[in-house]
């Protein structure tokens, strides 16, 4: 569909210019068609698709719910406020074979339930992005490319209950942790993520209705922990709670990416991306006995969104992560949201 449509335009282009140029010879004897002028509308129809220079977009979206409940069998009594905010920039650039692509993601959401009587956050991801491609002139859809992120979160993190708990932190003596009181575990953007890729990509398919990246290559990545701790709970000891320090630590090692995102129609979008790093160096301190496949590093998301008008949406977004480094465990967060969102850009 896409390339007969190119096609006609391309067909059409030309018969525009052979016939503007029928007219002129018509009233001018003597004028002919210059075959520069068709060159010039069908010299490079993969060009007249992709606009050159500088692309930027910015997006922001708020969601908002609420609920309660009084004399309810099986629920407590109080209400449910949950609020998030969602940003989404981008500042892209093509020159020919080179394309720079730069883009912000910021997703935030607090909730306050019967149980904890104070706002506590439940999503907090903030992911920056840089990536630079160069197209092969005889292969366009292949090259080498590179690509810098950083990846972490914008507010402090806290350990609160609803019940007082006993705790344990780096193994040492148990004291209490009250109901209702919150215990330090991380700093604003803490810990950090930092990547750095370099290799091959391949764009074999690209058009609106469907688009995919792969690239495969050499990453690294830092962990900067600046002394934040995570919970790290032990199912033999099920009266305490255990707090561990988090650590610094390096990686270095071969890493493949798949970027896809698509329109079923302008209603319905979707996205789909999944990252993993294996590693052939590590350097930290922790005491691990994570080896070889052990050590991978996974970080899936996906978002499929349903269009209910020019400023709203119905969005399903998911993200799971795996960084055995910092946590040897899936890190999942999903959730439906109702969000209004506005281009600013």
């Amino acid at each position: 569909m896409g390339f007969k449509c190119a096609a006609a335009t391309r067909v059409a282009l030309v018969f525009g210019v052979v016939s503007g140029a029928g007219v002129a010879s018509a009233q001018d004897k003597g004028t002919f068609i210059e075959a520069d002028k068709v060159k010039e509308v069908v010299a490079d129809p993969k060009a007249a698709e992709k606009p050159q220079g500088w692309e930027l977009g910015m997006e922001l979206g708020a969601n908002f719910s609420f609920g309660h409940s009084s004399n309810v069998v099986g629920n407590p009594d109080g209400s449910t406020i949950q609020v998030g905010g969602v940003l989404g920039a981008s500042a892209n650039y093509r020159n020919g074979q080179h394309e720079w692509r730069n883009g912000l993601a910021i997703t935030h959401t607090q909730a306050m339930t019967p149980q904890i009587d104070q706002f506590v956050k439940t999503v907090d991801n903030a992911e920056l992005r840089s990536m630079y491609l160069y197209s092969m002139e005889s292969v366009p859809w292949l090259g080498p490319f590179a690509r810098l992120r950083a990846q972490t979160q914008l507010l402090p993190g806290y350990s609160i209950n609803a019940e007082d708990k006993t705790i344990s932190v780096d193994g040492g003596p148990v004291q209490l942790l009250p109901s209702q009181e919150a215990f330090d575990l991380t700093k604003a953007f803490e810990p950090m993520a930092l990547r750095q890729s370099a290799g091959a990509f391949a764009r074999p398919v690209e058009s609106k209705e469907f688009t995919t990246i792969i690239t495969l290559g050499v990453g690294a990545q830092e962990i900067l922990t600046r002394g934040g701790r995570i919970i790290s709970d032990n199912a033999d000891t099920p009266d305490v709670i255990e707090i561990v320090s988090l650590k610094d630590s390096t990686q270095v090692g071969a890493e493949l990416e798949f970027d896809l995102k698509g329109e079923h129609n302008k209603f319905i979008t979707w996205s789909l991306q999944a990252n993993l790093l294996y590693p052939f160096v590590t350097e930290t301190s922790i005491d691990t006995n994570l080896e070889g496949a052990e050590l991978i590093n996974v970080d899936f998301s996906g978002k499929l969104s349903v269009k209910l008008a020019d400023w709203a949406s119905l969005d399903y977004v998911l993200t799971a992560r795996r960084v055995p480094l910092v946590v040897d465990a899936w890190q999942v967060q999903n959730g439906l949201l109702l969000t209004t969102s506005f281009k600013l850009l």
